[in-house]
């Protein structure tokens, strides 16, 4: 799989998105599927670095255009800081969702499984049952772990395969991060090998990265930051396990 690198022009946004999608390729996405749109909105809380709205915005706008789907969904997840309504409603994401149609999810009310799988690691965790059927769309972006919270220390950055680990329904995600931080690699890694994502747009300063293999593209976002990836243990638990390769020099860069 390879990792695609486009030119985030801010001021024809909706461009770039068509053209990072158009690297990716057409999607295996069901006729009438939900399309399940996870953007990072939470850290708006906390450290304000969070999703671009008008990028957000545009892969909606995509995704209506250019696919047949009952539904675009907005996914976000309370946590211990705060809940996923009031940051809906701060960020008056409503501006464009009501006009478009799209629904906005907290997904720690929607109907939930459990998640009981004897190959990962944690014996059991729950996910909305929208987000496991829905079409995943994993709309992140690049955060070393000098610009983030202080627990990602144990994972040095935060981008796409972070990122679903705030699907996890259920308020108090702190549990799983074990005794200083110990288990949030390993809590990383399951979230995504349950609900694996259709297609990654990842924000990085001033150019948008576009992969369907989330290891690859953080492997990649990782090197444009200055930061070894084989020495994220998250990505090197992932490589083991056949998810992706983390070595950039073996993935396919496509400029």
């Amino acid at each position: 799989m390879a990792v695609f690198i486009v030119d985030l022009q801010k001021d024809n946004i909706k461009q770039s998105i068509s053209r990072a999608m158009h690297c990716a390729g057409r999607l295996e996405i069901i006729p009438g599927q939900e399309i399940i749109i996870k953007p990072n909105l939470m850290s708006a809380i906390w450290d304000k670095i969070y999703t671009n709205l008008d990028i957000l915005k545009a892969v909606c706008e995509y995704f209506q255009e250019n696919y047949e789907t009952n539904k675009i969904v907005i996914v976000e997840t309370d946590t211990l800081v705060g809940d996923a309504e009031d940051v809906f409603e701060s960020l008056e994401l409503t501006n464009f969702t009501n006009t478009m149609g799209i629904e906005l999810l907290n997904a720690v009310h929607d109907s939930r499984v459990e998640i009981n799988d004897p190959r990962l690691f944690n014996k059991k965790f729950y996910l909305s049952e929208r987000v496991m059927k829905g079409a995943r769309v994993n709309l992140c972006l690049m955060k070393p772990y000098n610009s983030v919270s202080r627990y990602l220390k144990r994972v040095g950055m935060s981008c796409a395969l972070k990122n679903f680990f705030g699907l996890i329904a259920e308020k108090n995600k702190y549990k799983y991060h074990g005794a200083s931080d110990s288990n949030l690699p390993k809590i990383i890694i399951d979230v995504n090998r349950t609900i694996p994502p259709a297609v990654i747009l990842a924000e990085h300063g001033n150019k948008l990265l576009c992969s369907t293999n989330p290891v690859e593209l953080d492997a990649i976002a990782a090197k444009l930051s200055g930061i070894n990836p084989l020495k994220i243990e998250y990505l090197n638990m992932a490589k083991q396990l056949g998810l992706g390769e983390n070595n950039p020099e073996k993935i396919e860069v496509c400029i």
